[in-house]
């Protein structure tokens, strides 16, 4: 391997990630990158480092790559030991080189409100950071505006099926990236009224970074995600019926036993702030450290 270590190669492999290639390994533990956009200076979030030490992703913090030349310097070793210390490379901005649905069947539900998902992909393989705004969708004839779900990257259409024959009519979807030849169709057929099928627990979030609730009245949460019977995520909505809310209602079993220290906080309602979480307060001190299972059911 050669003596000194050179940067080989330089390129985005993402909308906020840059690899650099080296042509030997080196210590990771002193060796330091700065990237700049002609004359300005990009802050880095981290940088991650191969098994064999040669090849290390810089990921940006807080801004995209976006079209220009960009130069990374290698840094942090003793000047000696290296040859070629910087690379440039030019990048382009972000755009969408496909689209696609991600919905788990064929078949939606029967709902006020139904979600049909998307992902859009670009050029890196990535879930694109574009804003709904972007794109357009024809559905059943109706002109829609995507949204994109902040959480999970993907675009979303809601749309109400609640006046269609369930395992008759169908909807076709058209989903296109505005003033571009990208685009994707699909149709849906309508089935039976949704009912909760699955349920899915996130990780327990606690009010602090003790990992632990530790005094009266803190209250840790817990995600919860519910699937109807064709996989599709039940989102809540206000256009739902009372009687759908009513069935959409969580409640849950702590065990060992914990005396009324451990409660369960408004189990019984469903709107926008209590519906995807379960949150358990602790109402009275326990006398000792104790871990605790919950069992939640629909």
């Amino acid at each position: 391997k050669p003596a000194k270590v050179s940067i080989k190669e330089a390129k985005a492999v993402g909308v906020q990630k840059v690899q650099v290639t080296l042509d030997r390994d080196v210590d990771t533990s002193k060796a330091t990158f700065t990237l700049k956009k002609g004359t300005q200076s990009i802050t880095l979030d981290k940088t991650e480092w191969s098994d064999d030490k040669k090849t290390a992703t810089l990921t940006l913090k807080d801004v995209k790559i976006s079209e220009g030349t960009y130069t990374v310097t290698l840094g942090g070793l003793d000047a000696s030991e290296i040859d070629q210390a910087s690379a440039s490379f030019t990048a382009e901005n972000e755009k969408v080189t496909k689209l696609e649905f991600v919905n788990p069947s064929d078949k939606i539900a029967k709902s006020e409100a139904v979600t049909i998902k998307i992902q859009a992909l670009n050029q890196y393989g990535e879930l694109a950071t574009l804003s709904g705004g972007n794109y357009t969708a024809y559905v059943g004839g109706a002109t829609i505006t995507p949204k994109r779900n902040q959480d999970t990257g993907y675009l979303e259409l809601t749309i109400d099926t609640s006046n269609k024959q369930s395992e008759i009519d169908v909807i076709p979807v058209t989903v296109f990236l505005n003033n571009s030849a990208v685009s994707v169709q699909k149709t849906f057929k309508v089935g039976t009224e949704p009912y909760v099928a699955k349920i899915e627990l996130g990780n327990v979030k606690y009010p602090s970074d003790q990992g632990a609730l530790s005094s009266e009245g803190e209250i840790a949460e817990i995600p919860i995600t519910r699937y109807d019977q064709y996989g599709d995520i039940i989102a809540y909505h206000e256009n739902y019926k009372q009687e759908f809310k009513d069935r959409l209602k969580v409640d849950a079993i702590i065990t060992p036993y914990s005396y009324d220290s451990l409660v369960i906080v408004d189990k019984g309602v469903v709107d926008q702030d209590h519906y995807d979480k379960i949150k358990i307060r602790l109402d009275k001190n326990v006398e000792k450290d104790t871990e605790y299972n919950v069992m939640v059911y629909v």
